[in-house]
């Protein structure tokens, strides 16, 4: 399992790759997980499938992750406004109202957000109970990785957690 998943993560173009159940996500940034029962890789997402949940981890191209709105240059102010309604007010007003919108989709209020710093990185989460999903936002420099937790608050959490800098 482990060569399968060095493999796919060798055809992932410089986002990421995954050793010894730690997946690396820049030079100074790890994921560790436990063994997943299966690994698929398409496109730019990968997904790690359990039993009775799976997350998966994308690279976000500012560019495309919106369509229509290129969010280039703005993308760190942008996935920071999503849990920061300060930093929402600062965005021109129809930019505002888009991340408003996103933030309400992902289910994230003031009494479910989790922050944490990580040397230069800022790792952004909230998980909902009304969708049974977590998004997790890691701004590290110019980079945004988004992962995806769909299943119970506690794989979430262990997910949340295990984002680490080396």
């Amino acid at each position: 399992m482990k060569k399968l998943i060095l493999i796919i993560c060798l055809m992932l173009p410089c986002v990421a790759f995954a050793s010894n159940n730690q997946l690396h996500l820049s030079k100074g940034l790890n994921v560790n997980y436990d063994e997943p029962k299966s690994l698929v890789h398409s496109g730019d997402l990968l997904i790690f499938k359990y039993d009775d949940w799976y997350f998966s981890h994308e690279l976000v191209d500012a560019k495309n992750y919106y369509q229509p709105v290129d969010l280039t240059d703005v993308d760190v102010d942008f996935f920071q406004s999503l849990f920061f309604i300060e930093k929402r007010k600062q965005l021109p007003e129809w930019l505002s109202l888009i991340s408003s919108e996103l933030s309400s989709s992902f289910g994230i209020k003031n009494d479910n957000k989790d922050v944490k710093k990580l040397d230069q990185m800022t790792v952004l989460g909230a998980y909902s109970n009304e969708y049974g999903q977590g998004n997790i936002f890691i701004i590290d420099g110019s980079q945004i990785h988004h992962i995806n937790i769909n299943g119970l608050e506690a794989n979430y959490k262990n997910v949340f957690n295990s984002i680490m800098s080396k």
